[in-house]
């Protein structure tokens, strides 16, 4: 029988509502194709052991971008654009120009190739045209290389930008000067981020507002980051780390091998904070370690994040994030817990498949949150007074018993990545048990239409998936 969360619901005497998302549509339609087919085999088939300290010949997007079958976009028309005024760059210098040069909407090309910049940041100028639409592309996804010893790399503070098939890649000797490799700020609506790779940054997406203009409705999908060592420094070290911007959708990226040598020592591989709200997180896959190394405290995806004074908030909101949602996501190999909710009202978290972590946190008073259909080891936690709801999670113990599931009996091999299910034993009475949260009008991790169709975890059906 599949339940269904009403718009209200009752916990510890305060009656929440629950806002049930939908897709944010902004702008921007790809390919529905399984994006994360074979990922598996094409990044080590029998360890998740990712090689990024390797030295090869072959170019970064075989190693990483290439490596998720993401969707091939045509050159001359991605993302659907009519956009005539189109050029073409092979250096530095040309690459720069046209940046700081635009009065209407442009497409600019990058040839193949490895550019490198040596300066505080590379700005973009004040579009005279809010309208206006800018492109910046790889000829080749994945065959162009920006090489950065900057503070950050592209500044954006203005509407309507996408960023296609570009290497990011982190390059200062001294880590505390490798901040960004997209800082978005103020004006900048509508910005889409896809099908890059980004390489030893401490936040290699910031976004945050500026002269109070907030950067809303943006969208970071089939991005892939990861560090070749950890980050020696005390600034704040997260992949994606969205402040104060509502409506951003993070969707399938893989995130890996994030943390934090100095200071706190604390990392996470993404999080949205400061008073922002319908944020999601949804078919993403977050590897904390793929080596085992434990370094420092390695937490997954987060509504919070580590906190923001009031007085720095989203209209000094009483709250981090509001009516936001993580679902459909494979987090593991964290040392802290896979997801952590603090000062989040009406949160969701649901349909997750949470290995080898610590489990799920929910803090403070402030908080609030759905935690459904997940399947997980470590513990559900509320802390400091947070109201949670929760139902229907599977919470796999460590201790081995015939009777009680385990990750290895629902999954083909989960401690190298492959969640093919093996075995609906163990999650029949849980299928049964399924509490429907969303409107059905999303996908699992594997991108199966999930529409009222009783699953827990984040895999529907595994069917060409891993592979």
């Amino acid at each position: 029988m599949i339940r269904i969360i009403n718009k209200y619901f009752y916990i510890s005497g305060v009656i929440m509502n629950i806002l049930l998302l939908t897709y944010l549509t902004i702008g921007v339609s790809l390919d529905n194709s399984l994006w994360i087919t074979n990922y598996t085999d094409k990044i080590n088939s029998s360890k998740l052991n990712l090689n990024h300290n390797k030295e090869t010949s072959a170019p970064l997007a075989l190693l990483n971008v290439k490596s998720l079958n993401l969707p091939t976009l045509s050159m001359d028309n991605k993302n659907g654009d009519n956009i005539s005024n189109i050029v073409f760059v092979s250096n530095e210098n040309q690459f720069i120009k046209e940046i700081s040069n635009i009065e209407k909407s442009k497409k600019i090309i990058l040839k193949n190739g490895v550019y490198t910049f040596n300066s505080t940041k590379l700005r973009t100028n004040k579009i005279k045209n809010t309208h206006s639409k800018v492109i910046i592309t790889a000829q080749n996804d994945g065959y162009v290389d920006f090489k950065l010893n900057t503070i950050e790399g592209i500044l954006i503070d203005t509407p309507n930008w996408q960023i296609n098939g570009i290497n990011f890649k982190g390059i200062c000797p001294d880590d505390k000067k490798c901040e960004h490799g997209l800082h978005i700020v103020g004006d900048a609506k509508n910005i889409v981020i896809s099908n890059n790779t980004f390489i030893d940054f401490n936040a290699a997406i910031k976004v945050n507002k500026k002269d109070n203009l907030y950067p809303d409705d943006g969208i970071i999908e089939y991005n892939r980051f990861h560090f070749t060592k950890p980050r020696n420094t005390a600034t704040p070290v997260t992949p994606i780390n969205i402040d104060h911007a509502n409506r951003w959708l993070v969707r399938k990226n893989i995130i890996s091998d994030f943390s934090k040598a100095n200071g706190n020592k604390v990392s996470y591989a993404a999080f949205m904070k400061g008073g922002i709200s319908d944020g999601i997180f949804e078919q993403n896959l977050v590897i904390c370690s793929s080596d085992g190394k434990n370094l420092g405290t390695r937490v997954g995806l987060s509504l919070g994040g580590g906190g923001m004074s009031k007085t720095a908030r989203r209209n000094q909101a009483e709250y981090e994030t509001r009516n936001s949602v993580i679902r459909n996501n494979i987090i593991m190999n964290c040392n802290d817990v896979g997801v952590y909710i603090q000062k989040s009202l009406s949160a969701e978290v649901y349909n997750n498949t949470i290995y080898n972590t610590k489990g799920i946190d929910v803090r403070y008073s402030n908080s609030t949150a759905l935690i459904i259909n997940n399947i997980l080891n470590g513990k559900i936690r509320s802390r400091d007074k947070a109201k949670v709801y929760k139902e229907n999670n599977l919470t796999i113990s460590k201790s081995y018993s015939l009777k009680k599931p385990t990750f290895n009996s629902i999954y083909k091999s989960p401690k190298d990545g492959d969640f093919s299910i093996i075995s609906s034993d163990h999650i029949n009475h849980y299928i049964s048990g399924y509490v429907k949260v969303s409107d059905g009008n999303t996908d699992d991790f594997c991108n199966n239409k999930v529409n009222d169709t009783p699953y827990i975890g984040a895999v529907l059906m595994s069917t060409n998936c891993f592979n």
